[in-house]
């Protein structure tokens, strides 16, 4: 597999540009895919946060495996990290994230009070990789379409602060990778996730690996869905087996996979197959002990 070197012009220039309005921020929300947490995250940015405090959001925790997802809760808080699983589109998880954000920035209002200062809004700076809802969360939280939203990766291109009434001043930021992705299953999932443009990556190659990760991790939902099970059979023949089970089908009866391949990532992205997660943590500490 070719090596990702997807760093495009607004991407170098509003790394710049974040990189000089943190210091105006209280609290950095990093939006994450809540199925690749790992992959999803962005490496470098405990070293541009400067100390500011980053709360991690597990984004798209709807369609994510909810034991994987809990797994990883239990990671973080075991180091003392927040991370908070929310699906977008709920409000009653929304409305659990404004009052942690309240209570966050009543420290902030106690000390204006004191000092007979103004009180300002909660000023927020939302991060993340393309396509994992951060446009979505700041409409949310001002109550309002203030940014434009898609299932493309890449939409947001420019920094912009946004008001949310008394409550947020929120800096929207465009999708950003890291200059490169060295690591193959860390291209893969965000390929199948649709962080990275499907015009990047072959998407045959994409696909087989999402097929052959499902049939391993989850068997029954690929039983259920694609009428395939692992008895023993070549991937590439269950994989060409489940095209004709869903009619993807070609002249003479053959397996339409280009057909089959763009079917497999709309379900698998859109949530059709199940509530699935491509990556789960190794470890988990019991914080109970």
């Amino acid at each position: 597999m070719k090596e990702i070197n997807w760093f495009p012009g607004h991407m170098a220039k509003s790394r710049r540009e974040l990189l000089g309005s943190l210091k105006r921020a209280d609290l950095i929300l990093e939006v994450c895919d809540a199925r690749l947490p790992k992959s999803s995250r962005h490496p470098d940015l405990d070293k541009i946060s400067e100390g500011k405090p980053v709360w991690t959001i597990l984004g798209k925790s709807d369609l994510a495996d909810p034991v994987c997802t809990d797994k990883w809760l239990c990671s973080a808080e075991a180091e003392n990290k927040i991370w908070l699983a929310l699906n977008l589109f709920s409000d009653r998880e929304l409305n659990q994230l404004r009052k942690r954000l309240r209570d966050y920035n009543e420290k902030f209002l106690v000390a204006a009070r004191a000092k007979g200062q103004r009180i300002s809004p909660l000023r927020l700076i939302i991060v993340g990789i393309p396509n994992t809802g951060k446009s979505t969360l700041i409409n949310r939280l001002i109550g309002k379409k203030s940014t434009q939203t898609s299932n493309r990766p890449g939409v947001t291109r420019s920094l912009r602060w946004v008001r949310g009434g008394t409550d947020y001043e929120i800096l929207d930021t465009p999708g950003i990778l890291p200059p490169r992705l060295n690591n193959k299953e860390s291209k893969l999932n965000l390929a199948a996730a649709g962080a990275i443009p499907d015009d990047i990556l072959p998407l045959d190659e994409v696909a087989f690996a999402l097929f052959k990760k499902l049939l391993l991790d989850y068997p029954a939902l690929m039983e259920q869905r694609f009428a395939v099970t692992n008895g023993g059979q070549e991937e590439w023949e269950l994989f060409q087996m489940a095209a004709c089970k869903r009619n993807c089908l070609a002249s003479g009866g053959k397996a339409d996979l280009p057909r089959f391949i763009n079917l497999l990532l709309r379900e698998f992205r859109t949530g059709k197959i199940g509530r699935i997660s491509l990556e789960c943590p190794p470890f988990v500490m019991d914080i109970t002990e």
